[in-house]
């Protein structure tokens, strides 16, 4: 049978050349079948999988190969898996730093004289007293609600009963007193840390029956805040005497004085001479309880008077000028500016001017902008008070004292008042350091020169 025949090795290799077995186990009927389980790709096809390249070319690979990664060049050290076990605080939890706000009553007063060309009769609407007496009143607002939000402070009874009865007021600012109150508040370092804003407390020590005064006397321990800090006292002091019959009526500072001192420019709010007044100022200050003799308040002691606030904002806001902020101090921000922590140093001895309108220098610890720099020309919370010109110091502290001597034996400034002058210059290492600086200008033209850039209206 032909199943049963023998092959030569000669018919092996023309039947199945790939055939390696011993020619008497050829079995014609099993060539392939093997081969076509294990691997069913033909010959020609088996021999292009064998290993090692059976041409020039590399076989194309088995998996896409990923684009390359770009060049980081941002640090490593930002990938979150380095923070993972660390935790950091602040070495110095809380820090904190005063300033002056003085120059508020100037920002009131030089913006009140910027509205004199668009009010033909601004004289019968409103007097400089009043702008003064409302920009202070709205920075103890400012403040107040400042000092709540922070909550390491309790407030006193009196300064509860004024914010809460100004939270949902909205008040009529002119943008440049808007600007300055705005930066008051705490400031974030361009580092991270926050200084926290020390807030005084409200004045309502009251003197002669008067309220409103940081202390019933001016002294080596209080005379640092008569001089930075606008009070609702001296303020309602000069409408008292804006009230008054005279022609040239004097303010009564019922506060005590050293013997044989008298006050002077640098008593913050003391804003004489009071000019001509209209028979309609004096009659208008009589409707909210303001007379010669009488201050009507709303918290007593304060000095506060809310009706008569709520008729400046009524008239402020009618004054087409400068832009006007509608301002809800309850919904300002905790936040302040960097304008707050530059300093500014007198440059000059021989300018016989106030403080406030000395030429200075203003440095920071950080690259300000030029904006920063010039805003602190014109807002001075960190402005030193240095010696002016002279020999005697009752000659050289005339440019920041505010008292100086009188008479035949003249009040002579004691060495302790001298010495803590600049006690409120406590900004902490870091945002106090010095290290880029602007030039010097005069603060008094500077501040005019960034109000009259306000004006909106067509000269």
């Amino acid at each position: 049978m032909a199943d049963n025949k023998v092959y030569t090795s000669e018919e092996v290799k023309k039947i199945a050349p790939g055939y390696r077995g011993k020619p008497q186990n050829f079995d014609p009927t099993k060539v392939g079948k093997r081969n076509e389980r294990k691997n069913p790709t033909p010959k020609e096809d088996r021999k292009q999988t064998r290993p090692g390249p059976s041409s020039p070319e590399l076989p194309p690979p088995t998996k896409p190969q990923r684009a390359p990664t770009s060049q980081r060049n941002e640090s490593i050290i930002s990938e979150a898996i380095f923070g993972v076990d660390v935790s950091v605080t602040e070495i110095a939890p809380r820090q904190e730093f005063s300033a002056s706000y003085n120059r508020i009553v100037d920002v009131s007063l030089e913006t009140y004289q910027n509205l004199r060309a668009d009010e033909k009769q601004l004289d019968r609407i409103l007097m400089k007293e009043e702008m003064a007496y409302y920009a202070t009143s709205l920075l103890w607002m400012r403040l107040l609600d400042i000092k709540a939000k922070e909550g390491s402070v309790s407030l006193t009874s009196e300064e509860k009963a004024i914010r809460k009865a100004t939270a949902d007021e909205h008040f009529n600012v002119p943008q440049p007193m808007y600007s300055m109150l705005s930066e008051a508040g705490n400031f974030t370092d361009k580092m991270g840390k926050e200084t926290r804003h020390q807030i005084p407390t409200l004045p309502i020590t009251v003197v002669q029956g008067m309220g409103g005064y940081h202390a019933a006397a001016i002294n080596a321990d209080t005379h640092n805040l008569f001089e930075e800090v606008p009070s609702l006292g001296i303020a309602g002091d000069m409408l008292m005497a804006l009230a008054r019959a005279d022609v040239e009526p004097v303010p009564n500072f019922r506060i005590g004085l050293p013997a044989n001192a008298v006050v002077t420019a640098n008593l913050v709010g003391n804003t004489v001479p009071i000019g001509p007044r209209r028979p309609e100022i004096i009659q208008r200050l009589a409707g909210y309880g303001i007379t010669a003799e009488h201050f009507q308040e709303y918290t007593a002691g304060t000095r506060f008077n809310l009706k008569y606030i709520k008729s400046l904002s009524d008239i402020v806001g009618k004054f087409e000028t400068f832009r006007i902020e509608k301002v809800s101090f309850k919904a300002m921000t905790l936040n302040g500016g960097e304008t707050q922590v530059i300093i500014s140093r007198p440059k000059e001895t021989t300018e016989p001017e106030t403080w406030n309108a000395r030429s200075v220098q203003t440095s920071s610890s950080s690259t300000s902008s030029t904006a920063t720099m010039g805003a602190a020309f014109c807002f001075g919370f960190q402005t030193y008070k240095e010696d002016g010109p002279g020999e005697e110091r009752a000659a050289t502290t005339l440019n920041w004292s505010c008292l100086r001597g009188t008479g035949q034996t003249p009040w002579q400034m004691p060495d302790a008042w001298y010495e803590n002058r600049n006690s409120r210059r406590n900004l902490p290492e870091g945002v106090g350091t010095e290290r880029f600086r602007a030039i010097s200008l005069r603060q008094d033209y500077q501040l005019d020169n960034t109000v009259r850039r306000m004006i909106k209206t067509t000269r």
